[in-house]
């Protein structure tokens, strides 16, 4: 199997969040921009789908994409994140979350105090790996299969001061697939992978 056959890639689901003044708090706007038809590459026999489900604080109610959240220091979104193989052959799969701060005008000049880590998710660890800036599924991906979630909520930490007023938070994910039968035996080690990227920062 050559590396050229093994590469299947894709870009998918970019989110915007924008950070406003509230009162003595932060009033942020978290808004999915990712277009539905964007989430899904097919390659040869392989297809597969990145699931990205969102929920607004406190509501068991899903949005479309490009709906603004209103979301206060402290509170968390309900937003699963994962993979689903929709053909035939096992796959391998990574992801990558990216977050990147723009300050609004008023802030310039203070990008040295950004703290990327106010915005966090909750990692599934046990069956994913961080790797060089990408989260490895542990096991190959199964036809007809979805991947236990990357990550099932964002938090917002109480920290996130008037810093942040009226910022941008854009947070990109990437998910890349490889061919697994014929290949490594983790996903790791697998051949066909593109070179690592780190850039933009991290989950």
């Amino acid at each position: 199997m050559t590396k050229t056959k093994a590469k299947i890639i894709a870009t998918c689901a970019t989110l915007a969040l924008t950070v406003l003044s509230f009162f003595h708090g932060t009033l942020a706007y978290f808004t999915d921009a990712a277009q539905s038809n964007h989430n899904k590459i097919a390659t040869g026999k392989a297809e597969v789908e990145l699931v990205d489900v969102t929920y607004p604080y406190g509501s068991d109610t899903a949005v479309p994409p490009g709906t603004a959240i209103r979301i206060m220091p402290g509170h968390e979104i309900s937003k699963t994140l994962t993979a689903r193989n929709m053909g035939r052959i096992p796959l391998y799969v990574r992801v990558q979350v990216r977050s990147d701060i723009t300050l609004a005008n008023h802030s310039q000049g203070r990008e040295s105090e950004i703290d990327l880590s106010l915005v966090s998710y909750n990692i599934n660890l046990t069956h994913w790996v961080e790797h060089e800036g990408y989260y490895y599924y542990r096991t190959a991906l199964l036809g007809d299969t979805e991947a236990v979630p990357l990550f099932t909520k964002v938090v917002f930490s109480e920290q996130m001061g008037n810093l942040y007023k009226d910022s941008t938070i854009l947070v990109t994910t990437r998910i890349e697939v490889v061919q697994a039968n014929s290949n490594a035996d983790s996903a790791i080690d697998a051949y066909g992978w593109s070179e690592p990227t780190t850039e933009g920062g991290g989950a």
